[in-house]
């Protein structure tokens, strides 16, 4: 009798050590697959961040580049409004007829206006503004402008006089958008070889 109830009992602790044993087991596999599925969705989540992190930097850059080309096309129309022109008159001596000119320049300037005269052999080498301002004049807008003595030429008809001074008159006039020129040599006003002007006289277009 006491023999069958051991072998009972220790049948029955073998039985319960070994559903101990398989609960631990199945709740080993149930943390493992636990685990496993958080690697994975950590991984997941991981790689998500990563493609988000790409597509915010491809916008980023794509709108750099929206933004330089801006910047490209705004400085090039700028460069565009920046430009600058003077408008000068060269003469034929046998038609008396003028030709206008135009010519890109840093500046409008009369010293401009001269120096392109001096290039076409209009203005004798060595002609220079001393002073030149837009003012009213009896109401009416004029360019007051001082010369240097260069600008007189002693060694020309009288249809070459009076065809450079009207170059001249005609060039600063169109650049500058006045209506006429008071024309002074070294603060004196203009005397040539074949033509003198008054006091106050102005140069108009014809």
């Amino acid at each position: 009798m006491n023999k069958k109830l051991k072998m009972f009992l220790a049948t029955g602790l073998i039985a319960v050590s070994t559903l101990t044993l398989v609960a631990c087991n199945d709740d080993s596999d149930k943390a493992a697959k636990q685990s496993t599925q958080s690697e994975q969705q950590t991984d997941a989540q991981e790689d998500t961040k990563k493609d988000e992190k790409k597509t915010e930097d491809k916008k980023t850059d794509s709108n750099a580049k929206k933004e330089n080309s801006n910047k490209k096309d705004d400085k090039k129309e700028n460069t565009s409004n920046n430009k600058k022109s003077i408008t000068y008159y060269t003469y034929n001596s046998e038609n008396e007829k003028l030709t206008e000119h135009t010519k890109a320049a840093d500046d409008i300037s009369v010293a401009n206006v001269i120096d392109a005269l001096v290039d076409e052999g209009i203005l004798q080498e060595g002609t220079k503004v001393n002073k030149a301002k837009v003012e009213e004049v009896d109401g009416v807008r004029t360019l007051v402008v001082d010369v240097n003595d260069k600008f007189v030429n002693f060694d020309q008809g009288s249809t070459q006089e009076m065809l450079q001074l009207k170059s001249f008159a005609d060039s600063l006039i169109k650049t500058f958008k006045v209506k006429q020129v008071l024309l002074t040599v070294e603060g004196k006003p203009y005397s040539g070889g074949h033509m003198a002007f008054n006091e106050g006289e102005m140069l108009n277009v014809q």
